[in-house]
C-alpha cells in the first residue's frame, strides 16, 4: 500500500483523483473520524487504497441522493 503523508499530499492526490476538497473539509472529515487515516502524535497518514474506496464510496452517496 502506497502511503500518503500529510493534509497536503492528501489534497493533491484528491484533486489528481477528481474529487478535490479544501483543507477545512479534510479537517472536518478527520474530525468526524469520516476520513481513514492513521495518526502518529501529530502528524497524519492516508493509505491510497482506503482514499480511492472512500471517493468510491461518496460517489455512490452522490448518485443515491
Amino acid at each position: 500500500m502506497r502511503r500518503i503523508d500529510g493534509i497536503d499530499s492528501l489534497l493533491e492526490y484528491l484533486e489528481n483523483a477528481g474529487y478535490p476538497l479544501t483543507n477545512r473539509q479534510v479537517e472536518k472529515l478527520l474530525a468526524e473520524k469520516a476520513l481513514p487515516h492513521v495518526r502518529s502524535g501529530k502528524a497524519v497518514s492516508f493509505y491510497e487504497s482506503q482514499i480511492d474506496w472512500w471517493i468510491r464510496r461518496q460517489h455512490k452517496k452522490e448518485i443515491s441522493e
